[in-house]
């Protein structure tokens, strides 16, 4: 922790990735997550692969609780050993427990992320006027079941259908 202070004038231009990572106890995650986003880093969780860990209900109350006390700024995965849990099946399960609002996990994965790497996709991340219209189309109830995409008003069927363009 105490190489915390030597990065410290990167603020907002570090991102702290994959801070649930298993490998930290909460206690420690939580207070290390606390310390970089004081020193204004942002903070990454990722979904890893948390649904099929043998550790399943651990990593997820960590995930959680990152989550309720509102440190988290993106969420991302990882495909490190070529296993890796759906960022909207976590979502959804954090969504159905209350963990955080229908808003907050979509924010968590769109306009924050798009925010924090502004040139990494620029004019994407939020549906407002005059942004590049990259929108996914989910059931209301089940957000990890997509139903459509759009990309730059191209709708991109699912289930075999064509692709056609949006007018």
């Amino acid at each position: 922790m105490t190489k915390i202070g030597e990065i410290s004038w990167l603020g907002d231009l570090l991102i702290a990735g994959h801070c649930n990572h298993p490998s930290f106890d909460m206690k420690e995650g939580m207070e290390l997550i606390k310390r970089l986003k004081e020193k204004g880093a942002i903070i990454d969780i990722s979904t890893l692969d948390i649904l099929d860990s043998p550790e399943r209900e651990k990593e997820l109350a960590f995930f959680f609780a990152i989550l309720e006390a509102g440190l988290a700024d993106v969420v991302s995965t990882n495909y490190g050993g070529g296993n890796h849990s759906p960022i909207l099946k976590v979502l959804e399960l954090a969504t159905d427990q209350k963990v955080v609002t229908l808003t907050q996990a979509i924010s968590l994965i769109t306009r924050n992320p798009s925010r924090a790497i502004p040139r990494l996709a620029p004019g994407r991340g939020a549906v407002v006027q005059g942004a590049i219209a990259d929108v996914i189309i989910v059931h209301r109830s089940k957000i990890s079941q997509v139903e459509d995409i759009i990309i730059e008003g191209i709708l991109l069927r699912l289930r075999g259908q064509e692709q056609r363009q949006l007018n």
